[in-house]
């Protein structure tokens, strides 16, 4: 298979350096996109052309939808996002990446544990943007980037300081980084659900777009 570089010594394959300069023209066509295309390394452009499967149009949508998130929707949210900024919150370990060794199907796996998010300390738009630093850190990974994520939330330890914290605004925030980030999640499963928990849930999902509603799934103590 020819092998294509890039300035940043990336590689891609014949068939994504074709679809990234297919990108780079659909974006340069767009009013909205236009002054993005000098900020939107190969690298993370890379990340989309495995995640969507070489497919230009979705990625655009993609990206249209990120942009869209970022400026217009929740851009407080995305402007915490940064690793100096959340580091005491990155501190707190409330994230984990599991560590899939030598096995190269499976997604990307981060785990978030209840157990370790005091509420008072950290507020939900910080413990998401932290989310999503751990998220761009695991898509570099050239498997997770072709086998897709998966978000665990192991919600033992779960108390009532969490549950009043969920809101249809929380909910939407989640919806939008499932629509909007450069990875393609494969699901989301909650294990050690207490049935308060499932309760809520049942009440929120449809805050979630119908194709994410199918990737979330419940597992009860």
């Amino acid at each position: 298979m020819e092998i294509c570089q890039s300035e940043k010594l990336l590689e891609f394959t014949t068939g994504e350096a074709e679809c990234l300069r297919f990108i780079h023209k659909l974006m340069n066509d767009d009013e909205d996109l236009q002054h993005l295309i000098k900020f939107w390394t190969n690298e993370l452009v890379l990340i989309m052309i495995r995640s969507f499967k070489l497919n230009p149009h979705k990625i655009f949508r993609v990206t249209k939808r990120l942009l869209h998130c970022c400026t217009k929707t929740f851009p407080d949210l995305f402007s915490l996002v940064d690793s100096t900024k959340l580091e005491p919150t990155l501190a707190k370990k409330m994230f984990q990446r599991v560590n899939m060794g030598e096995c190269t199907q499976s997604p990307g796996i981060i785990v978030f544990r209840f157990n370790r998010w005091n509420p008072d300390e950290v507020s939900v738009d910080e413990a998401i943007a932290a989310g999503i630093l751990y998220i761009y850190e695991a898509s570099k990974d050239a498997y997770v980037q072709r086998n897709g994520g998966m978000f665990v939330m192991d919600a033992d330890g779960i108390e009532f300081s969490h549950v009043r914290r969920a809101s249809f605004d929380v909910i939407k925030k989640l919806n939008c980084l499932l629509n909007a980030l450069p990875l393609k999640f494969v699901g989301c499963v909650v294990i050690n659900c207490p049935p308060v928990v499932e309760t809520l849930f049942n009440i929120l999902k449809y805050a979630l777009r119908a194709r994410n509603r199918k990737l979330v799934s419940g597992l009860t103590k």
